[in-house]
Parts: structure tokens; sequence; C-alpha cells
């Protein structure tokens, strides 16, 4: 049995951001990045872990310049799935971040998709994640503090249900159960 495993961050922490700049080379392009990453993080950028992609070739205003996914989350949140990850003895040999984990997940569904325009929605206990993925290729993702508990929650507020007594809010488990 192998103990290598692929992790994952995921959360708001986590900033990925499709932007363009000017054809460099690589060694400019990796000094560049952190100024970039610096426009989307609300944190310290020492304190950032980056990657990139290069996605390609882009023509804005009849300019070529390099399409780049480029993601930042800060190091400890890194740090803390490697931890957990070796701590359940496993050996860490990769990280992806949610909406690509997500998209390789969906790709092993029996649904064509490569040239479709595909929105996949991930509705965790306290969060969502909706990413928008244009022919297999990440164009947009974005994660906001609500998620299923908060439905949950909701519907027991709003629902009344009469009883002997009267009426009365359902309980987190009735809630939970029409949800589902």
């Amino acid at each position: 049995v192998s103990k290598d495993a692929v992790i994952m961050v995921s959360g708001p922490q986590v900033f990925i951001r499709r932007v363009t700049l000017p054809p460099i080379p690589q060694e400019a392009l990796e000094a560049a990045l952190p100024f970039e990453a610096a426009k989307y993080v609300p944190f310290p950028i020492e304190q950032a872990a980056l990657d990139y992609v290069i996605m390609g070739e882009k023509e804005e205003e009849g300019v070529k310049k390099l399409d780049i996914l480029l993601v930042a989350t800060p190091k400890e949140a890194v740090e803390q799935e490697i931890s957990i990850a070796r701590a359940a003895g496993l050996r860490p040999v990769a990280l992806s971040v949610a909406p690509m984990a997500l998209w390789n997940a969906f790709q092993l569904s029996e649904i064509e998709a490569e040239e479709k325009m595909v929105a996949l929605l991930d509705i965790g206990y306290k969060r969502t994640t909706i990413s928008f993925f244009n022919k297999g290729v990440l164009e947009f993702t974005r994660t906001i503090n609500l998620g299923g508990n908060d439905i949950t929650e909701s519907l027991r507020i709003v629902s009344l249900i009469e009883t002997e007594d009267g009426k009365r809010t359902l309980t987190y488990e009735e809630a939970e159960a029409i949800k589902l």
C-alpha cells in the first residue's frame, strides 16, 4: 500500500487569479510574480507560498501577453496540511488547490465537458467554492463563507410545523433531513 499522497489546500486563504504579463524571460517572470500576487493577497507576500502555470498567450489591445494562472496561499496553511498528512502516516508528494482537485475528480465522471463551459460548485459545511472551467481551463474561482450549515440553519429558523401545543421551529436534524 502506497503512502504517497497528493494534498490539497482550500478555503478563502487560497487566492487563484488569471493574470497577464508581457512576455519576459523565465527568471524575470519569477521575480515579477510576487509583485503581481501582492495585488491580490491580504497578507505580506513574504508569508505566501506562490506557484503559477503559464496557460498560453493572450492578445490584449493588439499586444501578445502571457496568460498565467497564479496561486498564492499562506505558507502556514501549506505547512499545516503537510503536517496533518505526515501525522496520518502519509508522504506528501504533491500539493493542489481545491478547484483543480475538484476538476480532476469531475473528469472521472462520464460527462463530456472538455469542449464546454462547466461550473463546479463545492458546498462545504462552512464555505462554498464556485469554479468556472472553459474547455478544461480554470477561468474563475471564488470561495464564499456560506455553506451547508447555513442552509440547514435557515430552514430550521424559517420553517414552522404544527404541533398539539401550537407551532414550533424545526430541530436541526429535521431541517438537515429536508435539506438533504
